[in-house]
């Protein structure tokens, strides 16, 4: 079984030097090493001021576009938000909207994967593992399975179904 995509959110990284910093930094390392796929987003990713009361820390100056185009783009299985800063609440105003429009993040996904594997498998030549890459699925069962649940079908089928009307009509099978 493949890794789960996790981001950390966090506000506190790098120059920092505290118990936080050192926490998160740690458990990054331990979650990779252990062949988890992990995105830390941290405030020079962006355009940064210094906090007010506190000039040595940097804070991401409105965050909010690029950080849901930094997840976005990384789909996440999970999103731990470690701290509250500028990009912390960021990172929640993104959950709380996406729940206000009652779309999870696995709705997103789901609709935006549906498309563009239709758009791959009937458009293009490129492998099905290829495929899967590109539609952020670590191994080429778990796209097989999602495709067989999401189009009826397998890959290959589903490319037949879409490039000629090839197939049989969506059984689940």
């Amino acid at each position: 079984a493949g890794g789960v995509k996790i981001a950390i959110v966090t506000d506190a990284w790098r120059p920092q030097t505290n118990g936080v910093v050192q926490t998160l930094s740690t458990t990054a390392q331990t979650l990779r090493a252990g062949g988890h796929d992990v995105l830390v987003v941290e405030p020079s990713q962006f355009r940064t001021f210094p906090c007010p009361t506190y000039p040595e820390i940097r804070l991401a100056w409105f965050p909010y576009r690029h950080l849901a185009q930094l997840l976005g783009d990384f789909a996440p299985d999970c999103i731990h938000i470690a701290t509250e800063g500028t990009l912390g609440m960021a990172a929640r105003t993104l959950q709380w909207r996406l729940e206000q429009e009652k779309t999870g993040y696995e709705k997103v996904l789901t609709m935006t994967r549906s498309q563009l594997s239709e758009q791959l498998l009937r458009d293009t030549d490129l492998a099905i593992g290829e495929i899967a890459n590109r539609l952020g699925f670590s191994e080429l069962s778990a796209f097989t399975r999602w495709m067989r649940q999401n189009a009826g079908r397998p890959p290959t089928a589903q490319r037949a179904f879409l490039r000629d009307g090839i197939g049989v009509a969506n059984t689940g099978q």
